[in-house]
């Protein structure tokens, strides 16, 4: 199901809260779109128990397969995109009621087995449960748990000028066009240096790498849904299982079979 006034009335309690902790539990379908918004007193825990969530922020974006989250920052405005059918878990963490060294910066995190039963049990707590004992342990618990991790490398800067994003937009749909730089600068008609140096300007990368990262990231939806190697290597415009697996190391440090080992192994419900 999707958002209901009852679940936007929780929102509004939450942000009201003097309470460090709040979780929420909603189902959303396919396609489904969270406007941009930004939670003003309260960072984000973000994970999914079963689909794919794509988050944008000013910064670019993050595909999260079931076995990761995203910890959106206070005040970070941010876009989600159900890219499935998708169980969303969320917490709502008030970053001027605690002390703890959380994050005050946006970044992904593996979800272990007891993080994600902690999330869980947190969206099952009352909206005011200062004189439960079980509640209070089991929130700093939680919060301990999450000092325990550490930042993964799966944000994938975008542009925000409109040609650039158009072909960032482009390849995302069509990740197997391996037209070469001089190629699109000539779209754009403009040299292939200028090109180079405009790209590299608008996301901190080259164009070469933003293309690889691009196709790794979006390759681990298809890994989460469990279609075999060889198709996604090819899907993703790489000519061989080596070659998308080597890739795939090398950014992500395991190898595909290892992350969709992970990903079975933290699915349970």
């Amino acid at each position: 199901m999707s958002k209901t006034v009852e679940d936007l009335k929780k929102l509004n309690q939450f942000e009201s809260s003097q309470l460090p902790l709040h979780g929420i539990a909603v189902d959303y379908s396919k396609g489904h779109v969270i406007a941009p918004h930004i939670h003003t007193n309260s960072a984000q825990l973000l994970y999914a128990i079963s689909g794919t969530l794509l988050v944008e922020t000013h910064a670019g974006r993050w595909l999260i397969p079931p076995n990761r989250a995203v910890w959106l920052a206070a005040q970070e405005e941010h876009t989600v995109v159900m890219r499935s059918h998708t169980k969303v878990r969320s917490l709502f963490i008030k970053t001027d009621a605690i002390r703890t060294d959380l994050p005050d910066t946006s970044y992904v995190i593996n979800v272990s087995p007891l993080l994600k039963e902690l999330i869980l049990a947190a969206t099952l707590l009352p909206i005011d449960y200062r004189k439960d004992t079980y509640a209070n342990l089991l929130v700093n618990l939680l919060l301990e748990e999450l000092k325990r991790h550490t930042a993964l490398n799966l944000l994938l800067p975008w542009p925000k000028d409109a040609r650039y994003h158009n072909i960032c937009e482009y390849l995302i749909h069509y990740p197997t066009d391996s037209r070469s730089i001089p190629q699109w600068a000539n779209e754009l008609h403009i040299s292939a240096k200028t090109f180079e140096r405009q790209f590299f300007k608008l996301t901190g990368i080259p164009f070469g790498k933003w293309r690889q990262q691009a196709r790794l990231f979006y390759s681990l939806e298809a890994l989460s849904e469990g279609l075999p190697i060889i198709d996604i290597a090819f899907q993703f415009g790489y000519n061989s299982h080596s070659a998308y697996s080597a890739a795939f190391k090398d950014f992500f440090g395991q190898r595909p079979s290892d992350f969709m080992a992970e990903d079975k192994a933290i699915s349970y419900v």
